[in-house]
């Protein structure tokens, strides 16, 4: 199974770098080819309506292509004011833009796995609202939408403790389950 990790975070060791490093970890353990791309730094743009992908096209044409080429995305993000990273809302929007007037995009989508890693100190229910966006895209492309693994803190030297990494293996074994 390939696996493709779309991480909206600014920082590459923040708490949810740490928990992707983990998930990412324990599904190739679990023999899935999984790879992680960091948004922030390839200056993915949102939607502006243009008909070309947007600013910052070529990249965010090479991840939409790799999120189709996928068996499961995961989008990962820390909450900021209820809503995931900028990054992750631009490469939906993208993803919509392009997959609006390409019915083969739209095809290749359908039935694939997406799931979310937010990251939040602000508990289940920030992390949940968060993933509304998330979830109506999978509605409208008949993606199936796995869950939210929440990360409950943004220290990251809490991620190795043990209750935390039992979730992240189960959310694992929850995206590759056939």
């Amino acid at each position: 199974m390939k696996v493709t990790i779309f991480n909206g975070s600014p920082r590459k060791d923040d708490s949810t770098a740490s928990a992707t490093s983990l998930l990412a970890e324990m599904m190739a353990a679990s023999g899935a080819d999984v790879n992680e791309h960091f948004l922030y730094y390839l200056n993915i743009k949102g939607c502006l309506t243009c008909g070309i992908g947007g600013r910052g096209k070529e990249n965010a044409c090479t991840m939409v292509n790799e999120l189709i080429s996928s068996d499961a995305a995961v989008l990962a993000s820390p909450i900021y004011m209820w809503n995931m990273a900028d990054p992750l809302k631009s490469l939906m929007e993208v993803l919509c833009a392009i997959c609006r007037d390409d019915s083969d995009a739209v095809r290749s989508l359908e039935g694939k796995k997406m799931a979310a890693v937010f990251a939040t100190d602000d508990g289940n229910e920030v992390a949940e609202a968060a993933a509304k966006p998330l979830r109506a895209l999978c509605d409208n492309f008949r993606i199936r939408y796995t869950g939210t693994l929440t990360v409950p803190f943004t220290d990251r030297d809490k991620i190795s403790e043990e209750q935390f990494r039992i979730s992240v293996r189960n959310f694992a074994d929850m995206i590759m389950k056939v």
